[in-house]
C-alpha cells in the first residue's frame, strides 16, 4: 500500500490562500449552491396564457443564468491564471485532460451561437467544466488538502440545505399544492389549453399526486442523486474519529438525506445509496479499489443493457425507459456524429429516432455519457473520459494536518460563506413569493447547511487521522455515487445541478507522485483566456440582449392581461395581435430566440379565435403560420412550430369545412408535423379529417388505421393513449364528411376541362 503522502511536498507548490483565491473558490461554490436552489425557465412569462396568469416566473431566466455563468467563468479564469503565473506543477493527466476538454467545449460554443435555448444551456455546461478543471487543479497544488476540505464542506452544506427543502415539500408543500390545484383546476387547464380527462391532464395529475422531494430541480431522480451523494459523504465523515458531537451532527444530517430517499420510494436513489455503501466499504479497506470503482459509470450503462436483454415482459419500467433513451441517444449520435444536436436538441431527435415502444418525449437522455454523445457528437466521449479520469485519480488517504497556521479558519470561512451566499442569492430570486413560513424554512435550511459544512470542516482538520481519512474516503465514494447514478438521471444535463455535479467529481483527486508533475502554463493560460473572454462576452453583450428580449415579453404579457380584465374579446384580440408582432420582431434580433417566435404564433392563433370577423381571423392565422415558420428553422423548436402551424390550418378548415384548399393546406401541415414526430397520434387523426374534406375516403381510413396503430404503441403508458371511443367517433365523422365532400365534387366528365 502506498504511503499516506507519497511525494516530496517541498517540490510541489505550497498552498496559497490570499483573499483573491479564497474569493474565487468561494464564488464558484456560492454559484453552485445558488443554482441548486433556484428554478430556471426559458422565458419569464407565457408558460401559461397571460390572459389568465400575468405573473412573471419566480426564478432565473436565461439572462440571469448566463450572469451566474459569468461569475463562474471569471472565478475560474483567476484560479487558472494563478496556475499559469506561478508555473504551478500539476499532474500530466490534468494537463492532458484539460487540453482534451477544449474540443467538446468548442463544439458546445458553436451550438451556443445558434439559438438562445442552446446558448444558455451550453454556457452552463462549459462554465461547469471550466470550474471543475480550475478547482481540481487548484486543489492538486495544495498538499495539505485545505482547499479540498473547503470544497467537500461546501458540497455537504448545499446537500443538507436541499434536504431541508425536500422535507418541507413532503410534509407541507405537497398537500398545499394539491389543494391549490383542485381550487384552480379549471382555470389552469384552460390556460394550458388542455381538455379535462385528456392524456396531458392525466399524465400531469399522475406526476402531481406523487409525494416526492424534488427540491428546486423539479425532478425526483436529480434530487435523489444529490441526497445520496451527500449522505455518502456525511456518513463516512461521521464514521471516522473526532469529536462525538460533531459526528452526531453529521450522522443526523445523513439520516435526513437517507430518510427522504426512502420516503420518496425512489428506486434509483436507494440504488445510489447502495453504491455509496459498497464504495465506502471497499475504499476503507484499500485505496487500490479506486481504480476499480472508477468504472462504475460504465457498469451502470451495462446494467441498462442487461435490462434490455430481459425485455418488456418484466414489470419494471424505469430502467426499461432509460434503455430506450439510450437507444435514442445512440441513434442521434449516428445521425449527427461530428457535432451532435446540442443540449436543447435531444427531444427533437428522440421524437424521430426513438424505439417503437418508447412512450415519452424526453428532453434529455437521462445519462451523462448518453447526453454528452448526443449533444456534442464524438467529442462528447472526451467528457466521459474526463469523468473516468477524475475518478481514477481519486485519493482516499488523509493529508497531513496543518491547522496550526490558522488555515482551518480559512476552510470554514470559504465553506460557510459559500452556503450562506448561495441561500441569499436563491432567496433574492424568490423574495416576492416567500411568506413568513417560507422565510422560516429558508432560514432553517441555511442553518442546517452551515452546520453540516462546519462539521465537515472540523472533521477535515481533526487531530484524529481516522476522521480525516473518513472524509477523504467520503469524497471519493460521493464522486462514485454522483457519476454512477448520473447515468440514469439528468444531474449532468440540468442547468440547476450540472455545476454541482462537476464539482463533486473535481473533489475526488489527490496529489500523486512528484515524478508525474509538470508545469501547466500553456494549458492553464489557454483555459484562463477562454474563460475570461466568455465572462466578458456574457456581461457586455449576451445578458443585456437577453434582458431586453425578456422585457419585451413581460410588457406584452401584461398588456394581454390588462385587456382580458376589460371583458372585451375585441380588445383582447388586439392586445394579442400587438404582442405577437412584438414577440416575432424580438425573436429575430440577435441572439435568435425561437421560443419568442413560438409565443408569437400562439398569440396570433389565440387572437384569431377571439376575433369575430372571418377575414381578420384568416389574416391572424396567416400571422400564426409566419410566426411558426420563424421557429421551424431550428431543430429543437421545429415540432412545436409545425404543430402550431397545423392548428392554424385546422382552424381554417373548421371555419370553412367545404373549402378544399384549406383541407389541402391542413394536409401539408400535418405531413410536416408527422415528419418531425411520426408517432404524434392526434395529427394522424386530424389528417384523416383533412382527407375526408377532400373526398379521399380511402386515404382517410388509412390515416385512422395509422392513428390506431400509433395509439397502440403507447400501451406501456395507457394515460398517453386516446380516450375510449375517440377513434370510433373520428371514424364516423370522417365517413360523414367524406360523403358530403363527394356530393360536392363534380363528375369525371364535368370536372375534366378536356371533356
Amino acid at each position: 500500500m502506498r504511503p499516506a503522502f507519497p511525494y516530496d511536498s517541498s517540490r510541489v507548490s505550497q498552498p496559497v490562500t490570499p483573499v483573491s483565491d479564497r474569493v474565487a473558490i468561494g464564488a464558484v461554490l456560492a454559484v453552485a449552491a445558488a443554482r441548486c436552489m433556484i428554478a430556471f425557465a426559458a422565458l419569464p412569462v407565457f408558460d401559461m396564457d397571460p390572459a389568465q396568469q400575468p405573473g412573471v416566473f419566480v426564478g432565473a431566466t436565461p439572462a440571469q443564468s448566463v450572469l451566474l455563468d459569468a461569475v463562474v467563468f471569471a472565478a475560474s479564469a483567476w484560479l487558472l491564471v494563478r496556475c499559469a503565473i506561478d508555473r504551478a506543477l500539476l499532474p500530466r493527466w490534468w494537463t492532458w485532460m484539460a487540453s482534451a476538454c477544449m474540443v467538446p467545449c468548442a463544439v458546445a460554443a458553436a451550438h451556443a451561437m445558434q439559438d438562445v435555448e442552446q446558448m444558455w444551456r451550453c454556457t452552463t455546461w462549459i462554465a461547469s467544466i471550466a470550474s471543475a478543471l480550475a478547482v481540481c487543479g487548484f486543489c492538486l497544488r495544495d498538499p495539505t488538502g485545505l482547499m479540498r476540505r473547503a470544497l467537500l464542506a461546501a458540497l455537504a452544506g448545499i446537500g443538507v440545505a436541499l434536504a431541508v427543502r425536500g422535507l418541507v415539500q413532503m410534509t407541507n408543500e405537497h398537500q398545499a399544492t394539491l389543494e391549490f390545484y383542485q381550487q384552480q383546476k379549471e382555470m389552469f387547464l384552460r390556460a394550458q389549453g388542455w381538455l379535462a380527462q385528456s392524456p396531458e391532464v392525466l399524465t400531469y395529475e399522475r406526476r402531481l399526486l406523487q409525494n416526492e422531494a424534488t427540491g428546486w430541480f423539479g425532478f425526483a431522480n436529480v434530487f435523489a442523486t444529490v441526497a445520496a451523494t451527500t449522505a455518502t459523504l456525511l456518513a463516512n465523515a461521521a464514521l471516522g474519529g473526532g469529536r462525538v458531537a460533531v459526528r452526531a451532527l453529521l450522522g443526523l444530517a445523513a439520516l435526513l438525506c437517507v430518510g427522504l430517499i426512502v420516503a420518496s420510494g425512489s428506486k434509483g436513489g436507494i440504488g445510489a445509496l447502495a453504491v455509496g455503501a459498497v464504495a465506502s466499504v471497499l475504499l476503507r479497506r484499500s485505496d487500490r479499489w479506486v481504480r476499480v470503482l472508477a468504472f462504475l459509470p460504465i457498469v451502470a450503462v451495462l446494467a441498462l443493457l442487461a435490462r434490455a436483454l430481459v425485455g418488456e415482459g418484466w414489470g419494471e419500467q424505469s430502467l426499461w425507459f432509460r434503455w430506450q433513451y439510450l437507444v435514442g441517444a445512440v441513434r442521434t449520435l449516428a445521425d449527427a456524429p461530428l457535432v451532435g444536436v446540442g443540449p436543447a436538441g435531444f427531444q427533437a431527435a428522440f421524437m424521430q429516432l426513438r424505439p417503437s415502444g418508447a412512450v415519452e418525449e424526453v428532453t434529455s437522455a437521462h445519462g451523462s455519457l448518453a447526453d454528452w454523445a448526443a449533444a456534442l457528437g464524438v467529442s462528447g466521449f472526451v467528457l466521459g473520459g474526463a469523468m473516468l479520469c477524475l475518478l481514477w485519480h481519486g485519493g482516499t488517504r488523509a493529508p497531513q494536518r496543518n491547522d496550526s497556521s490558522g488555515d482551518g479558519r480559512i476552510v470554514r470561512e470559504i465553506a460557510l460563506a459559500s452556503v450562506v451566499f448561495g441561500v441569499i442569492l436563491s432567496a433574492l430570486f424568490e423574495a416576492p413569493t416567500l411568506s413568513g413560513d417560507a422565510w422560516l424554512w429558508r432560514a432553517a435550511g441555511a442553518v442546517a447547511g452551515v452546520a453540516a459544512a462546519w462539521a465537515i470542516a472540523q472533521q477535515g482538520g481533526s487531530a484524529d487521522e481516522r476522521a480525516r481519512t473518513g472524509l477523504a474516503v467520503g469524497g471519493v465514494a460521493a464522486a462514485c455515487v454522483a457519476a454512477t447514478h448520473g447515468q440514469i438521471d439528468m444531474v449532468f444535463w440540468l442547468p440547476g445541478s450540472v455545476l454541482w455535479a462537476w464539482l463533486v467529481l473535481a473533489s475526488a483527486p489527490l496529489p500523486a507522485a512528484v515524478q508525474s508533475y509538470r508545469p501547466s502554463k500553456m494549458t492553464s493560460a489557454a483555459w484562463a483566456a477562454s474563460a475570461a473572454a466568455a465572462a466578458l462576452w456574457i456581461v457586455v453583450w449576451a445578458s443585456p440582449a437577453l434582458t431586453r428580449q425578456d422585457d419585451i415579453a413581460i410588457v406584452a404579457a401584461q398588456r394581454i392581461f390588462d385587456a382580458a380584465q376589460a371583458q372585451s374579446r375585441e380588445r383582447l384580440a388586439v392586445a394579442r395581435r400587438d404582442a405577437a408582432q412584438a414577440l416575432a420582431a424580438a425573436s429575430v434580433d440577435s441572439p435568435r430566440r425561437r421560443s419568442l417566435a413560438l409565443c408569437a404564433a400562439e398569440q396570433w392563433l389565440a387572437a384569431a379565435r377571439d376575433t369575430a370577423t372571418p377575414m381578420e381571423q384568416e389574416q391572424l392565422r396567416s400571422g400564426a403560420q409566419e410566426g411558426a415558420a420563424l421557429a421551424a428553422d431550428a431543430a429543437w423548436s421545429r415540432f412545436a412550430a409545425l404543430r402550431l402551424a397545423s392548428l392554424a390550418a385546422n382552424d381554417s378548415l373548421d371555419a370553412a369545412p367545404s373549402d378544399r384548399a384549406a383541407a389541402v393546406r391542413l394536409e401539408h401541415a400535418l405531413h410536416a408535423v408527422l415528419v418531425a414526430n411520426p408517432r404524434h397520434c392526434d395529427s394522424h387523426l386530424r389528417l384523416a379529417i383533412a382527407f375526408a374534406a377532400q373526398g379521399r375516403l380511402e386515404d382517410a381510413r388509412a390515416a385512422i388505421d395509422a392513428a390506431a396503430l400509433c395509439n397502440e404503441s403507447f400501451a406501456a403508458d395507457p394515460l398517453r393513449q386516446f380516450r375510449p371511443g375517440r377513434i370510433d367517433a373520428v371514424r364516423q365523422l370522417v365517413e360523414s364528411r367524406a360523403a358530403k365532400a363527394a356530393e360536392r365534387l363534380p363528375s369525371a366528365a364535368e370536372g375534366d376541362p378536356a371533356k
